[in-house]
């Protein structure tokens, strides 16, 4: 089993898409890379062919981490070869919470490599300009995913989508920071009095149950940075 890690090194956002949808060049054609491998046209026919006729998507797994269930993200909705090279549109899982922490780092450009594992089944070891170069003809692709080294700099990230947001949801999470906004007020008003001249409770114990105003004020801020709310 081998890797091939490459940047991602063109960025795009959509609006008309699912939340964490993506496009990607996750392979470039004739294109010697940093360990002398050349992918030539063609090379992921057969493989790309073989999935299909399986029914089943080619998973996207952060980190090539099979071993790790949290790392099996989403699955590739399309693949296929063009002129540049092997273009990949994937979905990740976004009810999964990491999978959702990975898209965000991806959206952000913090996550801007990507990679793939395969089997070599043919390639030949050719000398160009002085230097060997193993072409690579024939590979059978078994998963793509995030990563974090590159190898290839000419590979593009085409498109990372935001999706639409659900604006009910939206408005609900808008009525309780504005709950949580005046709860917040009412306990730094507490908070003032206690400063004064001190509050106890029936039993004559000092009052300190409940989130501290600096909590509610982190928590509000919080939700209005997942906003986009300044």
């Amino acid at each position: 089993m081998k890797y091939k890690h490459f940047p991602l090194v063109s960025f795009k956002a959509a609006a008309d898409a699912p939340e964490g949808t993506f496009e990607a060049i996750v392979a470039v054609f004739n294109n010697v890379d940093r360990i002398g491998d050349k992918i030539m046209p063609g090379a992921f026919k057969d493989s790309l062919a073989a999935w299909e006729a399986k029914g089943r998507p080619i998973p996207v797994i952060f980190a090539h981490e099979w071993d790790n269930l949290d790392a099996h993200i989403g699955q590739v909705l399309e693949a296929k070869e063009v002129d540049e090279g092997l273009y990949v549109k994937g979905q990740l899982e976004m009810d999964e919470p990491f999978a959702a922490r990975v898209w965000k780092k991806m959206q952000k450009g913090t996550l801007a490599e990507f990679s793939f594992s395969y089997e070599t089944i043919d390639a030949v070891q050719l000398k160009v300009d002085g230097e060997y170069v193993n072409e690579l003809r024939k590979i059978d692709l078994m998963e793509v995913g995030p990563c974090l080294v590159g190898m290839n700099p000419e590979t593009q990230l085409l498109g990372v989508k935001e999706g639409r947001r659900n604006a009910a949801k939206d408005a609900i999470r808008i009525q309780a920071i504005h709950d949580m906004t005046l709860e917040l007020g009412a306990k730094c008003g507490e908070a003032e009095g206690e400063s004064e001249g001190g509050t106890e409770d029936e039993a004559g114990n000092g009052k300190s149950s409940g989130p501290s105003p600096s909590t509610f004020a982190a928590r509000i801020a919080a939700d209005l940075l997942e906003l986009g709310i300044d």
